[in-house]
């Protein structure tokens, strides 16, 4: 029925709960804490654990804000050298919608995810948060929004006031382990059979960040505004994460797991000490790529600019990176179809991350298979801008087929040159032999 739902601690879909639907009436039935019951809401108000085929439908989430220290919340200890000490998880908010951990075949659909911001506390905030293995996800109609203007404000917030506000994130989890000084195992993360169809997102750090094993997925149709950045789909091993969502993601990694969620047949040893993962670094986990990406990317609006009044980070619209020859396991050809698609970039950056920010809309790197069609790709920066950037390695460029054909780029495409995969010779004469040839760049 519609109407208001406070509920007293996360909501436990089990197992025994499998091919559950929970559906609200007409309007929506709204799901909320329980005023003063904040803290028990630190994985979220709905928490899947070996759930599968579970639907969500029709269903309004006013995501909570818990504490995080002060409920027994600690971050994995190597997140301390990306600043979040003891200091920054002191002053932690988090906010959760759903929490889905190894559920298979769940469907989100027609729900609203609504983002509070509180002053003065950091906050980690996620509309769906997943862990280890999603196969068959459904994301279909919904809506991520922020109605706070904090965005607008100066960049001038201290250590205890940084924000990460994320629509969708999929991340492994680092576990300290027991009995072992400065050692951990890991729970890996994977995605397949996954759509992502005619969600819309407002007014978050990021829509999406994917850092998984990643199989068949197909985004399609969706509608980002406002957001920092758009839609990112990392490996596991993060060796190169680039920096615009390099916090976020050591946020996701480092979260801990619920105390209930049995680990034992999913964890594995992570080989290097976590003292020594700089920045970031990982590296050297076996068993991160059994899939072969195969990624659709349909008719998407990407609008990773924020309004002008707004002294904040515009990031990339879309990244798709995978492993480098060099760090796979075995031989695997990924691809992607790009069609369609209207992706924009803000105008100019003002960060105090300085050099270090990727100053471009879309990045495909080290993919062996990809076709770029029909795209507005927009760089509204001022200065050394770059629309789209194709990235292979030397290995991958001698077997890449790839075409990129009728778009409109603002800001100089980085692209590799038109060659015979079979001879690795241009098979035109210039100014042919360059993908520019075949589509219009603007300044």
């Amino acid at each position: 029925m519609p109407g208001i739902y406070q509920l007293p601690q996360s909501l436990q879909l089990r197992s025994q709960h499998s091919n559950l639907t929970l559906e609200g009436c007409h309007d929506g039935a709204e799901l909320q804490a329980e005023p003063g019951n904040e803290s028990k809401f630190l994985h979220g108000l709905i928490v899947l654990n070996r759930a599968d085929s579970v639907t969500l439908r029709n269903l309004r989430f006013q995501l909570p804000i818990s504490p995080f220290m002060g409920v027994g919340g600690k971050l994995t200890p190597f997140s301390e050298g990306e600043g979040f000490g003891e200091d920054f998880q002191k002053n932690l908010r988090v906010s959760i919608g759903i929490r889905p951990l190894h559920s298979a075949l769940l469907t989100v659909q027609n729900c609203l995810f609504r983002f509070a911001v509180e002053k003065d506390v950091n906050l980690f905030a996620v509309g769906i948060f997943a862990g280890s293995e999603c196969w068959g996800l459904k994301l279909l109609e919904n809506r991520f929004l922020r109605d706070e203007e904090y965005l607008l404000l100066e960049q001038k917030t201290g250590q205890n006031e940084q924000r990460f506000l994320i629509g969708y994130l999929l991340a492994p989890a680092l576990i300290p382990r027991k009995n072992a000084v400065n050692k951990l195992n890991i729970v890996l993360s994977l995605l397949q059979d996954g759509i992502i169809r005619d969600n819309r997102f407002t007014g978050l750090t990021t829509a999406i960040l994917i850092l998984a094993d990643t199989g068949l997925v197909r985004i399609e149709n969706n509608t980002v505004i406002e957001c920092i950045s758009g839609f990112w789909l990392t490996p596991i091993e993060l060796g190169e994460i680039l920096r615009t969502n390099l916090q976020t993601a050591i946020l996701g990694i480092s979260f801990p797991l619920p105390s209930f969620f049995d680990v034992s047949k999913l964890a594995q040893e992570y080989p290097v000490k976590f003292e020594n993962i700089a920045g970031g670094k990982f590296e050297n986990i076996a068993g991160i790529d059994r899939l072969s990406l195969s990624l659709h990317v349909l008719s998407n609006d990407i609008d990773a600019g924020i309004v002008e009044e707004s002294m904040a980070l515009s990031g990339p619209g879309l990244v798709i990176k995978r492993l480098n020859t060099q760090n796979r396991d075995r031989p695997i050809t990924s691809s992607v179809i790009l069609t369609a698609n209207k992706i924009r970039r803000g105008k100019d950056l003002i960060s105090n991350l300085g050099n270090a920010i990727e100053n471009y809309t879309v990045l495909i790197d080290n993919v062996e298979r990809c076709t770029v069609t029909g795209n507005v790709i927009l760089n509204e920066s001022a200065k050394d801008k770059r629309s789209l950037v194709i990235s292979l390695d030397q290995e991958i460029r001698a077997i890449a087929a790839i075409a990129i054909t009728g778009n409109v780029f603002q800001g100089e495409p980085s692209l590799p040159d038109r060659f015979n995969i079979n001879t690795g010779s241009s098979t035109v004469s210039p100014p042919m032999n360059t993908w520019k040839f075949l589509n219009t760049v603007i300044e």
